[in-house]
């Protein structure tokens, strides 16, 4: 049982078996027993060295290793001979901090710790007379010599006397000894040396307990805490010093770098900080127990040698650096200090952003130079939107918290797309580099090399992000990428973002804005971002491919949602350009991805540029279907069926059966709408056998699931499940999950109205499933209603809550819900109505419209 536990403790490599006895596999000074051991010797030699500060810090730090009874769970067995030897030592070092404490005239601080002792070890004279000694020197004579009046009744149970050294003490009490008297030793006072913030730490709780525990574990002695400029590196680290100073002999030093260009010239600030003569650094701090704290060390990395050699001679020293780029030392610990977290775009109410860190910064600053500044309903808003778009970066908030004297919010966010210019004429205390955000992200670029530079201006271009893959062409150098690309991540200036597969990196807004100033300066605006629209389509049209030919469309569909922002540049690119073949290619790639997120509008804008502009006949034709669809989820079905009627055109004079077959297709869900459903079913009876011809199995699935709802609609159940059915088994042969979720919904519904409930609930979840995993809206929308219908009979409340979640989801995508469903949406309304009554309906909807999304989908899948 022991060597189980053990295995899943340690990990079963460190358990060696030898012959029937097992042996754990430990490293040099990995055992706590031995750190207690070390940390002992080290307080004796102090001791002997009149050290009783140094000894008591490595006392405590030796007792601390002791959790209870030493081998208390294992009694039983008989190694524990050992046990006694152990307590033994545990209280030799309780006696000994006393001694350390007692010289140091921290009397007070260990009688109570004694007291303890006693009752544990009655018969220990060493304590008694550590006990007596305490009480006697912190002023309570008459208390010292009741501890002695019980010391020697506890000997005199066992047959013993007191020893000499205990009756001199009671000798010394009764006479008053003067010379005893002077034996107190003044507490000694700890020296800290670190500036004291003018402000408050907000929002950095959470890393100053992580990061205070870090520099207190006694095996950690160099800490780094990276991060780019202005994200509040030297205010933690100050924090840090003031929370650990005190639990150090001789406190905390801080060491400011930024002034010195000159490497070899660290050893003469520490030495000026310490207030030491240049050459006595070195054994000044060998035997002394202090944190020196390196600000800025970013811009003198080639000299951080030094930091390892004052680690070497001086084994009570620790280090807490600053720096944009880790130290690279043996045994350093490196602390990324990340933005502070901001408000989502979800969290929109007074309540939910009063205590987001990031606001709560922007507000307290913002009172120091208006004292009137209140954060209220109005302007909550404005603020979330400010910390938004300056991502959560402190001194950008604190620059921009400052232009509340004369700006409101609102005004604020208005500017910041000039931010670099916004956020300037910070307080002057600040160094000249942090008075503004664009000097503080100059002093980063300036320490990279030209090759650095350069690629920092390029990548500038993207937004939200990019992969190695895409920073390779547009920085067109694959030979390079890596060695360009590790500076600027060491620098703070590019960060890797996080993602559950793959590696993505990218730049803070602020961070982009000045490399995009930076590029323009430079005049090779133009080329690179001309790269970066080309790697964009090419990379879009790709997706586009994989989306249709079913190949993974949900992560395709994820990795979108990634890029969208950089698509949207290349948008712009192309079209301010005049290339709007390219822009039309663009706007056609994307065009499922709106379809399916439910940015609808968006996607109706960047279609009217094509229609606008494009006449080249295969292109316009393919962006008049794509793109009617848009206003056939809108409602506006004029509008859908003149932009089809017009592509029907250009597709015969192509003589493209595919495509003509496609909007045929189309027209015909028109008809469906327009309850021509004979129309209907001879258009979809005719793409059917185009698509059959050509072998797209894909169109095919499409159709036999439109002539499903048709007949649904004509009230044929029989055939409408038959056409159901067959699309869902040719769909479910493809993986078209996109074209199956929309069958399997119909198909319930035909279910439903012949009394097949189960079998109707079971394909319903699975719609909405597949939805859910394509980040399907509309589609989610629609599984809501069939699911609200589903629960009407037995489940009223919870009908309602889905009819709710179902206006909500498309009033956010802006699309219509359409005339068959509509109608099912009022029939159930009005069933509601008079089942829960008005009030009670109406409450429940609106409760619905608010419930998270994955509740709803639980709601909509639990069945009855």
């Amino acid at each position: 049982m022991y060597v189980h536990g053990l295995r899943r403790a340690l990990g079963g490599e460190r358990i060696e078996t030898q012959g029937s006895a097992y042996r754990v596999r430990l490293n040099p000074g990995e055992l706590d027993l031995d750190q207690f051991e070390q940390f002992v010797q080290r307080a004796q030699s102090a001791m002997q060295d009149g050290a009783p500060a140094l000894a008591a810090e490595d006392l405590r730090a030796a007792l601390a290793l002791r959790r209870g009874p030493v081998l208390a769970e294992l009694e039983e067995l008989p190694f524990v001979a050992a046990r006694a030897l152990l307590e033994r030592r545990v209280v030799e070092a309780i006696e000994l901090l006393a001694e350390a404490e007692i010289a140091l005239g921290r009397h007070d601080a260990v009688i109570g710790e004694l007291e303890e002792a006693i009752a544990a070890h009655p018969f220990r004279e060493r304590l008694r007379e550590h006990h007596v000694l305490g009480l006697y020197r912190a002023g309570r004579p008459r208390d010292a010599l009741a501890a002695y009046q019980s010391a020697r009744a506890a000997l005199d149970e066992v047959g013993l006397v007191p020893g000499p050294a205990l009756r001199e003490l009671e000798r010394a009490i009764l006479s008053h000894d003067q010379s005893f008297e002077a034996a107190r030793a003044a507490p000694a006072e700890v020296r800290v040396s670190i500036p004291v913030a003018p402000t408050p730490l907000i929002g950095r709780e959470t890393e100053l307990v992580r990061l205070t525990t870090l520099v207190r574990q006694r095996d950690v002695r160099l800490v780094t805490l990276t991060g780019p400029g202005g994200i509040g590196k030297t205010r933690l680290a100050i924090a840090v010093a003031h929370a650990v100073a005190d639990e150090l002999v001789d406190g905390a030093t801080f060491v400011d770098l930024a002034a010195l260009t000159d490497p070899t010239r660290i050893a003469d600030a520490v030495a000026a900080a310490l207030g030491v003569a240049e050459d006595a650094t070195t054994s000044y701090l060998a035997q002394r127990s202090l944190l020196l704290v390196f600000d800025n060390f970013e811009h003198l990395l080639d000299g951080a040698e030094i930091v390892a050699t004052l680690l070497a001679a001086a084994p009570r020293l620790r280090v807490l650096a600053t720096s944009r780029t880790a130290l690279r030392l043996t045994g350093e610990h490196e602390f990324p200090v990340a933005a502070l977290p901001v408000p989502h775009r979800s969290l929109p109410t007074y309540e939910s952003l009063r205590d987001n860190d990031a606001v709560r910064l922007f507000v307290d600053r913002a009172r120091s130079v208006d004292p009137t500044f209140e954060l209220t309903h109005a302007n909550t808003a404005f603020v979330a939107e400010i910390c938004r778009a300056l991502d959560g970066l402190p001194l950008a908030i604190e620059l921009a918290a400052a232009r509340t004297r004369i700006f409101a919010p609102e005004d604020i966010v208005a500017r910041l797309n000039q931010s670099l210019d916004l956020l300037a004429d910070g307080a002057r205390d600040r160094p000249f580099r942090q008075q503004t955000l664009r000097a503080t992200l100059d002093w980063s670029y300036r320490l990279l090399s030209e090759p650095a530079r350069s690629a920092f201006v390029t990548l500038g271009v993207f937004s939200g992000g990019f992969s190695l893959a895409a920073a390779t062409a547009v920085l067109d150098r694959d030979d390079a990428l890596l060695a360009l690309l590790l500076p600027l991540v060491e620098a703070s200036l590019v960060r890797r973002l996080p993602r559950a597969v793959g590696v993505r990196f990218g730049m803070l807004e602020t961070v982009r804005a000045f490399a995009q100033e930076k590029l323009s300066a430079d005049g090779g605006e133009q080329g690179v971002q001309l790269r970066h629209a080309e790697h964009v389509l090419a990379w879009a049209e790709s997706a586009a491919e994989r989306i249709a030919s079913l190949d993974e469309s949900a992560a395709v569909l994820d990795q979108l949602d990634e890029d969208i922002d950089n698509a949207r540049i290349a948008l712009a690119t192309f079209a301010s350009r005049g290339e709007m073949l390219s822009y039309a290619r663009l706007v056609l790639a994307l065009s499922q991805y709106w379809i399916v997120r439910g940015h609808l509008a968006e996607g109706r804008r960047c279609f009217e540029r094509v229609y606008a502009t494009v006449d080249e006949p295969a292109t316009r034709a393919a962006a008049l279907v794509r793109g009617a669809v848009i206003p056939y989820r809108q409602g506006k079905l004029e509008e859908a069926k003149l932009r089809w009627r017009e592509a029907l055109e250009l597709y015969e004079q192509l003589n493209d059966d595919s495509g003509r077959a496609r909007t045929l297709g189309e027209l015909g869900a028109v008809a469906v709408l327009e309850r021509e459903l004979d129309d209907a079913a001879a258009a979809y009876e005719q793409c059917r056998l185009i698509f059959s011809g050509l072998g797209d199995q894909v169109r095919l699935g499409i159709c036999l699931a439109n002539l499903a709802a048709i007949e649904d609609l004509r009230g044929n159940s029989g055939s409408a499940a038959a056409y159901g059915e067959e699309a869902i088994s040719l769909q479910r042969g493809l993986n078209d999950v996109d074209g199956l979720t929309l069958s399997l919904q119909n198909l319930a519904r035909v279910y439903s109205a012949v009394g097949r409930t189960d079998e109707a609930r079971a394909l319903l979840k699975e719609s909405i499933d597949n939805a859910m995993q394509l980040g399907y809206r509309e589609l989610l929308g629609y599984g809501f209603l069939a699911a609200a219908e589903l629960a009407l009979a037995e489940d009223p409340v919870t009908a309602a809550q889905l009819l709710g979640a179902t206006a909500e989801v498309f009033a956010s995508v802006g699309a219509e819900i359409q005339d068959a469903e509509r109608e099912s949406f009022d029939r159930i309304q009005a069933n509601l109505k008079a089942t829960l009554g008005h009030d009670a309906s109406a409450a429940a909807q609106s409760e619905g419209r608010t419930l998270p999304l994955e509740r709803l989908v639980s709601l909509a899948t639990a069945g009855p």
